[in-house]
């Protein structure tokens, strides 16, 4: 499995010889290692200058080979999930409070303002508000972890035109659904951790041609994958080969791993692989960027040469559903 091959020579090129290499990959699951040298000896037999990286790193200008910051890859965009409305006058909404020990979106303690009833013939009825949405600010003011009574306070007494951002929950895992035509998406877990927003993001590399049913809670999952630091630095992943000969042994040696989407022991792998990994079909290659609060928080993780606060990079390829490693 290529991750990405970066090489000196033009861009087309360069693009059609990367996505060979994927392409390849997926059709190596019966005969993974004819199928790997094949390609090795393919690459190695053009006598051009090859150097690795991951596939969200792959450079613009094909002369550099250089790791770039895999940060830039997620840019910071409107999130998905998030919805913005104006309100001249009252709102019209009952609110209550939503609590998270620990879940997929959300490593860490919280409490939620959500929805709990629009009020009919309001102006939130007018304007569309749903039953369920989460309260994220009130004219720029973080409604997290805070009661319903101080943000029912902060609402009614905020300057008018009162802006409320609300999370849509259904949103994100929509977007990434198979058919949504959505590239990338992205949803902010929390508004502040360590002085920054957190942010949950999603790229879909390589959406296989026949994609009709994607991953559901439950379903057993079986995938390749990388992880690395936003230097680009590798710190884990399954055992990969790469162009140069070199290799990395995975985790026990394996070239692909188990697990069961949404009910994974806590601990087992990366706690934002269930929401990130919703919808993927069979084939599919999605990029995930992975905020401190879903990965090692403030602790890091010394034996992987993780520091505190540190986001997180994977990238995963979905070789079966069920068993089933067929597209579908």
């Amino acid at each position: 499995y290529y991750p990405c091959l970066q090489l000196k020579i033009s861009k087309k090129m360069l693009m059609l010889l990367s996505f060979a290499a994927c392409a390849q990959s997926m059709v190596m699951q019966q005969q993974i290692i004819p199928r790997r040298q094949a390609l090795d000896d393919f690459v190695k037999s053009m006598c051009l200058t090859i150097t690795t990286c991951p596939i969200v790193a792959l450079a613009e200008d094909a002369s550099s080979t250089a790791l770039v910051d895999l940060r830039k890859n997620f840019p910071n965009e409107k999130m998905i999930d998030e919805v913005l409305m104006k309100f001249d006058g009252g709102v019209g909404i009952e609110l209550t409070t939503t609590s998270f020990a620990r879940t997929t979106l959300g490593a860490v303690p919280s409490n939620r303002i959500a929805v709990k009833r629009v009020v009919q013939g309001s102006n939130a009825e007018v304007l569309g508000v749903r039953p369920g949405w989460i309260l994220v600010s009130a004219n720029d003011i973080s409604l997290e972890n805070i009661s319903v009574d101080q943000a029912a306070r902060i609402i009614s007494e905020a300057d008018r035109p009162l802006r409320l951002v609300f999370r849509d929950f259904e949103a994100f895992p929509k977007a990434i659904q198979p058919g949504s035509g959505i590239q990338s998406a992205a949803t902010r877990v929390l508004n502040d951790y360590n002085g920054e927003p957190q942010i949950l993001a999603v790229n879909r590399l390589l959406i296989p041609q026949t994609c009709r049913e994607g991953a559901q809670i439950g379903d057993l999952l079986e995938v390749r994958f990388e992880a690395r630091l936003d230097d680009g630095t590798l710190f884990d992943g399954s055992a990969i080969t790469f162009a140069d000969g070199s290799s990395v042994p995975g985790r026990a040696g394996d070239s692909t791993l188990y697990f069961v989407l949404g009910q994974q022991p806590a601990g087992q792998f990366p706690i934002a692989w269930d929401p990130a990994m919703y919808g993927a079909c069979v084939g599919e290659i999605r990029s995930i960027q992975v905020p401190p609060v879903l990965g090692f928080q403030d602790k890091g993780s010394k034996r992987r040469g993780i520091p505190p606060f540190s986001y997180l990079y994977y990238t995963l390829q979905l070789i079966s559903i069920n068993g089933i490693a067929l597209p579908q």
